[in-house]
């Protein structure tokens, strides 16, 4: 009997919705006002439509900000990992590059010059600026000594102190 009693509900909402799609229908469009009964109808049915097109309208804000998106915010961190990744490698192939062409001009120089020549590499600078001097990788192991002049390909740069 209880199934009886919920077939019924659900008949006589579907009726009520027939009948309230029936008369919204058969306003032919050629009068610019609502029959009083009309006008009931919809004074009564609106607060569910606008809840039903509110609930919706969350409902696909939800769905298109949330679930979509998972998986955005895990490949824009994979992104983000390979720009750092590439602006790396890039770093390591610009200083490569830069190295190889003052290589090339040392080269260029060494060949140029008709003098033994000793090929040191700069380890430090003089910190104040007011000597201008150099720290190189060589000294009196290597031959060098005092007030020897350091030449690049560009000229003459400092003069050698050796100490040890």
């Amino acid at each position: 009997m209880k199934g009886v009693t919920g077939f019924r509900k659900i008949w006589l909402w579907a009726l009520f919705v027939c009948f309230t799609l029936f008369l919204l229908s058969s306003n032919s469009g050629s009068r610019s006002t609502w029959n009083p009964a009309e006008q009931l109808i919809i004074e009564i049915t609106s607060p569910f439509q606008s809840f039903i097109q509110k609930t919706v309208n969350v409902t696909k804000r939800f769905w298109l900000s949330y679930f979509i998106l998972v998986d955005v915010r895990k490949e824009n961190w994979r992104l983000e990992k390979e720009i750092d990744a590439l602006r790396m490698e890039n770093s390591r192939y610009r200083e490569l590059l830069a190295s190889q062409e003052r290589l090339q001009e040392l080269l260029k120089f060494k060949n140029s010059m008709n003098l033994p020549v000793i090929a040191a590499q700069v380890i430090g600078l003089d910190p104040t600026g007011w000597f201008k001097s150099i720290i190189i990788d060589k000294g009196k192991g290597a031959g060098l000594k005092p007030n020897l002049a350091v030449v690049n390909a560009s000229g003459v740069g400092a003069y050698v102190r050796v100490s040890v």
